[in-house]
């Protein structure tokens, strides 16, 4: 069960990353003293059928949907010893697994759902960290280019128009931070 200082419940505070990007690391790709984790491959089921026609699936590692999608991500600080604690022996175990099986993605969002729902959470869909990270990324003054770098994205507008969000008073800060506005308020004094 997801509860919370597992590696399943760590797993959801790892920035950025798509599900199929979180289930994949072993912990031979956590590098806890230069505080990041290393995105080489992506977890995916295959489904196809046999010569007699029987359906069937699989689960394999695959390289990350870009070329661009390979990367480093940086970890949060509070971070870094929650998974120093969770660590295993093991370099070859999967970080959310916590063995040489790695966690699929279905099996993940299941484990994430009930998470939300025995702790009485909105329901948010997975891929919503994502773009509630890219939102408060933008939101906490970090520029775009970076945003997309760390979401791994090829164009900077595909993460402005697909993730984030600015709520009207993120709009109202940014107006106020032009001087302009000053210059405004001033001139009321006439």
């Amino acid at each position: 069960m997801f509860s919370e200082g597992t590696c399943q419940s760590a797993g959801i505070l790892i920035s950025g990353l798509r599900i199929e990007e979180r289930c994949a690391p072993r912990w031979k790709d956590v590098d806890l003293k230069g505080r990041d984790i290393r995105v080489r491959k992506t977890v995916q089921r295959i489904f196809y059928k046999e010569w007699n026609g029987a359906a069937k699936s699989s689960v394999v590692l695959t390289a990350p949907k870009t070329r661009s999608a390979v990367r480093d991500v940086p970890l949060a600080s509070f971070l870094v010893p929650l998974l120093r604690e969770l660590r295993c022996g093991d370099s070859e175990a999967y970080v959310l697994s916590g063995s040489r099986r790695c966690l699929e993605t279905k099996t993940y969002r299941t484990l994430y759902n009930r998470f939300l729902e025995r702790y009485s959470m909105p329901l948010l869909r997975f891929h919503g960290l994502r773009h509630t990270f890219a939102t408060r990324c933008v939101e906490n003054g970090a520029d775009c280019k970076t945003v997309s770098a760390l979401l791994r994205h090829a164009s900077v507008s595909l993460p402005l128009n697909l993730y984030v969000h600015p709520q009207m008073e993120q709009k109202r800060k940014c107006i106020r931070r032009l001087p302009l506005y000053e210059n405004c308020r001033a001139a009321r004094r006439f």
